[in-house]
């Protein structure tokens, strides 16, 4: 795990006064009030040599800041990138938003792609965090399932509080295998209704039931002619879409493919999802914030309240 710049979460506090039945019962801080978050999420077109120009990432990671300071998001969920991209990201975003991180890879593995969310600072206190593998082993290093495109697939999670109104909430970055067999349409399924059983169990464990904010790459669309669309059930029957859900939203395509999308190709994979929540916001950064593409997905961003 690559964690850095944590604040540490402040033990809950105890009842100490003497004679009363509620002496030994923890002090449940109540909320005290409604809770706006904004949260983009993007993924993270890796940086390799072949990349030249505007295409390059010393070119788009520029970029990357311009949008983070144009739209100020509360947080980012990132998936795919290099551990170089976290790092830079890291070093140029301290202080102001802290960084979790884990690699498909295993704990402090340097190798291969990274899922991360960063989050403000001086917004949120980090309760909790960890990460899980898109398989029927979510515990250790494994693929999901009998995905062909042979890469480890995890889910990154955040138990954050809000420090004005003590609210509680789960964010996740995930994304899901590619491909088109039936084997990779199962896995996809598989890894979606792992996802939301996994929160379920969470918050049954913890005696909660708290807002989930859920992002990622789910290489499927809504599009009825798109037979990848099955994976999106799981989460459509527990949670719901921010993208249909927002009174202000759009459709436009999330994935560019800078600018040159292969015929064929899923043009809509990215989403947001939300459980007791409410959506008030949906929108495809799509604008040029330096450079025409920050990374072959444009990042999708959200205003919700709960």
């Amino acid at each position: 795990m690559k964690l850095r710049n944590i604040l540490m979460a402040a033990s809950l506090l105890m009842l100490s006064a003497c004679g009363d039945d509620n002496d030994d019962k923890q002090v449940v801080e109540q909320v005290t009030g409604p809770t706006e978050v904004t949260l983009i999420s993007c993924d993270i077109l890796t940086d390799e040599a072949t990349q030249a120009g505007d295409l390059s990432w010393k070119k788009r990671r520029v970029a990357l800041l311009g949008m983070l300071e144009t739209e100020k998001p509360d947080i980012m969920c990132m998936q795919g990138q290099y551990w170089n991209q976290v790092v830079y990201l890291e070093q140029k975003l301290a202080g102001t938003y802290t960084i979790v991180d884990h690699a498909v890879e295993g704990d402090d593995s340097e190798k291969g792609r990274h899922n991360s969310v960063m989050y403000r600072s001086d917004k949120y206190t980090l309760e909790k965090e960890g990460r899980f593998w898109l398989s029927q082993t979510p515990n250790s290093k494994t693929n999901p399932w009998a995905a062909t495109d042979n890469e480890r697939r995890i889910a990154t999670w955040l138990l954050l509080k809000d420090n004005s109104t003590r609210a509680r909430f789960y964010v996740v970055s995930t994304g899901l295998n590619t491909g088109d067999l039936a084997e990779d349409m199962q896995a996809r399924v598989n890894s979606a209704d792992l996802i939301v059983t996994k929160f379920q169990e969470f918050m049954e464990t913890d005696g909660i039931d708290i807002p989930v904010i859920l992002a990622g790459n789910m290489n499927a669309s809504y599009a009825a002619d798109d037979t990848r669309r099955d994976c999106l059930k799981p989460y459509l029957a527990w949670m719901e879409s921010v993208r249909d859900e927002a009174p202000t939203t759009d459709t436009k395509p999330s994935y560019n493919g800078l600018g040159r999308p292969a015929s064929g190709v899923c043009l809509v994979p990215d989403h947001i999802f939300i459980y007791k929540a409410q959506a008030l916001e949906f929108a495809t950064l799509d604008g040029n914030y330096g450079v025409p593409y920050i990374s072959d997905h444009n990042p999708i961003s959200c205003k919700v309240k709960f």
